[in-house]
């Protein structure tokens, strides 16, 4: 039963880690990117330009250390 368990935890974790990465991609920078783009000051598009790819590898390395 504990090889079970430990297998079925593996799995989780794979796929949830996958699943994260994807997520950076398709929900976390885009909503990033929209919230710059509805402020009105330009100091957010400035931001989002120079935080934007390393916020991004920020975030996957995180993830990937899990």
């Amino acid at each position: 039963m504990d090889e079970m368990k430990a297998q079925m935890v593996a799995i989780v974790k794979k796929h949830g880690v996958a699943m994260a990465l994807e997520l950076i991609e398709v929900a976390a920078i885009p909503a990033l990117e929209a919230a710059a783009k509805k402020s009105a000051t330009p100091i957010d598009d400035m931001l989002l330009a120079a935080l934007k790819e390393p916020l991004k590898a920020e975030l996957k390395k995180m993830i990937e250390g899990l």
